[in-house]
């Protein structure tokens, strides 16, 4: 079996480490200590195509594949966990999702911002009581006339506190269990969504993990991602590429831990 990488792929590796050697890896350190990183870096990220390779370029994307990903996943985590994690969510989860339970009119309307980098998307399945276990969801979502209404709390939201897209999972048919589990795309700006203080963690620290709290927040029905009772089926699906890309992060801190310390043994001087 080959495992060496095809030409296009091999110039993208080089690309993304070239970018990450000269804008991430200075800074690192710095964005680790104070628990964030600069607001622009989501627009350069956008610039550099890294924010929209899964989503198709009629909408503003790379299209590109879950390959491209990983590879950009793993440069940007050789020398940032917490960034990498940040565009891990936004692609591997929130487009993803879109990408996956969308109609062509929501993708128009969310992924071309998303892509671009004028805004990070957030992906909201964990619970305070309840990890990614679909089926233990309390988030509740009603029918009221035209709109829904979602009162719940997520826990552990990555990206939650720079967000202005959040696909977010709730129950609509508790009768169910997890065939009574829907998606909905809400905003950052509706009224009755908030977030909570940033979790205080001991790695990937640049990377924002929050809480999300949902008070008689109104949808209308074209935010419904996919159909009403089946979201559980796209969940899978999401999570299915999501813990892939986080092998890819995995590797790039290991790489990163392997090769800063043959460095410093290489430099070290002893008695």
């Amino acid at each position: 079996m080959d495992f060496d990488l095809p030409e296009e792929l091999v110039a993208l590796r080089a690309a993304v480490a070239r970018f990450a050697t000269d804008q991430i890896a200075p800074h690192a350190q710095e964005w680790d200590r104070l628990e964030s990183y600069p607001g622009e870096m989501v627009q350069v990220l956008g610039h550099q195509g890294f924010m929209g390779i899964l989503v198709p370029e009629k909408y503003g994307g790379g299209g590109g594949d879950h390959m491209q990903l990983a590879i950009v996943i793993e440069e940007i985590a050789r020398h940032d966990g917490g960034l990498a994690l940040a565009v891990e969510a936004h692609n591997g989860l929130c487009c993803q999702h879109i990408l996956i339970g969308g109609t062509p009119e929501q993708k128009k309307r969310w992924l071309p911002a998303l892509a671009s980098g004028e805004q990070i998307g957030s992906w909201c399945l964990s619970e305070p009581g309840s990890g990614t276990d679909a089926a233990a969801l309390r988030t509740l979502a009603v029918k009221d006339g035209p709109a829904w209404v979602l009162n719940g709390a997520k826990q552990f939201v990555t990206n939650g506190a720079r967000a202005g897209t959040f696909v977010v999972m709730a129950v609509t048919d508790p009768s169910k269990g997890k065939r009574g589990i829907s998606a909905f795309v809400l905003e950052r700006d509706t009224p009755g969504l908030s977030t909570g203080n940033p979790e205080e963690k001991l790695g990937m620290r640049s990377s924002d993990t929050v809480s999300l709290n949902l008070e008689d927040v109104r949808v209308l029905e074209d935010q419904v991602l996919g159909a009403v009772d089946e979201g559980f089926q796209d969940v899978k699906r999401v999570l299915l590429g999501g813990r892939i890309m986080i092998s890819a992060l995995a590797l790039g801190l290991a790489r990163g831990a392997t090769e800063e310390s043959v460095r410093y043994a290489t430099q070290r001087e002893t008695f």
